[in-house]
């Protein structure tokens, strides 16, 4: 499971790479997001270890969340639950409680906080799959988040989202649900967009465009 889902990381970062296969593979160890969500898929993995077993592989954990700390501001608690493809596209000042789950294929910006609504409430959300996560937006307390949702930047989210939605403001509402047949987009996003002689389409600038 480790190497599925860690391999899962490292396929969706790199089709969002521009440039040929070997501009992709050297670029590609230079992500962040990628140095976190492997650090952290490591550290989820080894808690299955039984004690003190466990402890002696937690070791190097620690030291390389010191690292991610230091380099990045930024580290994913090994208790969380996060499935495979999770994209961090900024990191920095990003909290997630430790018993928070989240599906597959979400995208999170810099500064979320993912947590409990009050100290004595230890419930937290629970993120769905496909979910776009904008810079600095807070989802707070025991709330469902849906498939496909669009949380805006700078959102406060507290109550259950609606999939397929997209939620703005603080508190958050939703200004637009959209049908699952109109979103074949929205699960594509990161992926870069193909010409017919099956090279990249680029820009003005020389830069791939994707699909977002």
């Amino acid at each position: 499971m480790i190497f599925q889902n860690a391999a899962a990381d490292i396929a969706r970062i790199y089709r969002n790479i521009p440039g040929n296969f070997l501009v992709r593979s050297v670029r590609i160890f230079c992500i962040p997001s990628l140095h976190v969500s492997l650090v952290y898929r490591y550290g989820h993995f080894v808690r299955r270890f039984w004690p003190p077993f466990s402890w002696i592989f937690l070791i190097p954990y620690a030291i390389l969340t010191m690292i991610m700390r230091i380099l990045y501001n930024c580290s994913l608690p090994s208790k969380a639950t996060i499935g495979p493809g999770i994209i961090l596209l900024h990191t920095g000042a990003i909290y997630i409680h430790p018993a928070t789950k989240i599906g597959a294929n979400c995208v999170i910006g810099a500064q979320v906080v993912i947590g409990q609504s009050r100290m004595d409430d230890t419930r937290v959300p629970k993120i769905g799959d496909n979910v776009f996560i904008g810079a600095g937006a807070k989802i707070i307390g025991p709330i469902t988040v849906g498939d496909n949702t669009i949380i805006g930047a700078n959102a406060v989210v507290l109550k259950d989202t609606p999939k397929y939605s997209t939620m703005v403001g603080a508190p958050a509402k939703a200004v637009k649900i959209s049908k699952a047949s109109n979103n074949r987009r929205r699960n594509n996003r990161f992926r870069p967009r193909y010409v017919s002689n099956g090279k990249l389409e680029k820009d003005n600038r020389g830069k791939a465009i994707t699909n977002d």
